[in-house]
């Protein structure tokens, strides 16, 4: 019962595989992860620890719903354009590795659905994250939960 909308920044094949690619100016790859064995997607309390991006696999699994293809062959990674050199390993994925991908879809699937449904639930309060500078410093909604005061801890 949702409906989504989006552009992504550019779409490859190679090798038969689609590669979904979002171009970022930085060279941070710490926002770009899930990271697996922290993560325990019934557990919501895991999620802020976990997860620094849904981005990628929802960018992964609408394209994979709008073009009729099983989502284990598409790869969604964020073109890091702010490192010195831009090659593949300007490339990163949601995931540690290839061997993960779909684990990380199934359980990105998980949180997905659970963050969807606490957002259309009324019953389900607002609570902000238990680290501000760490959740809201590179978000572009702040002012409307009243955080952009919030800085980055050194």
């Amino acid at each position: 019962g949702f409906a989504f909308r989006g552009v992504v920044d550019r779409v490859d094949e190679r090798d038969g595989r689609i590669v979904i690619m979002d171009y970022k100016t930085g060279g941070d790859t710490g926002a770009d992860g899930i990271d697996l064995d922290t993560l325990d997607p019934d557990d919501r309390d895991s999620w802020s620890e976990a997860i620094a991006s849904v981005q990628l696999p929802v960018y992964a699994l609408l394209y994979a719903a709008q073009v009729n293809r099983p989502v284990r062959d598409i790869r969604p990674v964020f073109l890091r354009l702010g490192l010195e050199q831009v090659g593949l390993d300007c490339e990163h994925s949601f995931v540690a590795d290839e061997a993960t991908l779909e684990r990380g879809y199934e359980m990105s699937v998980h949180v997905i659905r659970g963050l969807l449904n606490e957002i259309a639930d009324p019953a389900v309060p607002f609570t902000a994250a238990r680290d501000l500078s760490t959740a809201c410093v590179h978000c572009g909604y702040t002012t409307l939960c009243g955080t952009q005061w919030v800085r980055k801890k050194w």
